[in-house]
């Protein structure tokens, strides 16, 4: 199968809780203490149902030092799963942390990420960020891009129909934290996450350096077809 890779909006969390994070310190990164500096940090975590943390991964920062203090940050926090409907579930989500000489500030309201650095004044202040699919090189070749199985017993109970993947490829071509963006059913969700956890593709570069990106796939599960499409 070909993979057809698209730029991303991301997932959302819909329902009665979100996550929770409590960090067990927020120490203020040396460097830029010293230095008398303010500056952000964005990072994208998966935590399972359990409240375990996954896999973590900074996606944008002022300053190396604001990246490597997010880092400490996600690294020894403990964390509570959101829940919907009451349900304890797996999520991956952007975390903002703003660092302030007077003090540090763990973003979880997830319906204000999308504004909280243009408020901050951060939006023309980034040592780094990833780039987006269109500005790299060329659009990463897959090497390993196995179609997500589509029991025939899902088909005969009516199981069918397409689900998004959103996930982040890294510097050396592994896919990271995939996500849900959207589905017809939660199986076939599932189905499909779990075999795009397991893609390849050569390392995304742009200007020559590798560097990760996020894309996402679609899948479509049709009755009569032993994989998604």
């Amino acid at each position: 199968m070909a993979a057809s890779l698209t730029t991303s909006h991301g997932a959302g969390l819909s329902g009665d809780q979100p996550i929770e994070i409590r960090p067990q310190r927020k120490d203020y990164p040396r460097e830029a203490e010293l230095r008398g500096m303010d500056g952000f940090a964005k990072v994208v975590i998966e935590v399972d149902e359990n409240g375990l943390l996954i896999d973590w991964m900074v996606t944008e920062a002022s300053h190396e030092y604001f990246a490597r203090g997010a880092g400490e940050i996600i690294r020894n926090a403990t964390y509570r799963a959101a829940k919907v409907n009451g349900r304890a579930i797996p999520l991956r989500a952007e975390v903002p942390i703003e660092f302030k000489t007077d003090g540090i500030t763990i973003n979880t309201d997830f319906q204000t990420i999308g504004d909280l650095y243009l408020q901050g004044g951060h939006a023309r202040n980034r040592a780094f960020s990833q780039p987006s699919l269109r500005e790299l090189d060329g659009i990463p070749l897959p090497l390993t891009i196995d179609a997500p199985p589509f029991p025939a017993e899902l088909a005969r109970e009516g199981i069918v129909g397409s689900v998004i993947i959103d996930f982040y490829i890294d510097e050396s071509g592994k896919v990271r934290m995939p996500a849900i963006a959207s589905d017809s059913f939660e199986e076939l969700g599932t189905l499909a996450r779990e075999a795009v956890r397991k893609w390849r593709f050569e390392p995304p570069r742009c200007r020559g350096r590798a560097m990760a990106v996020r894309a996402r796939q679609e899948f479509r599960f049709k009755e009569g077809s032993p994989v998604a499409e």
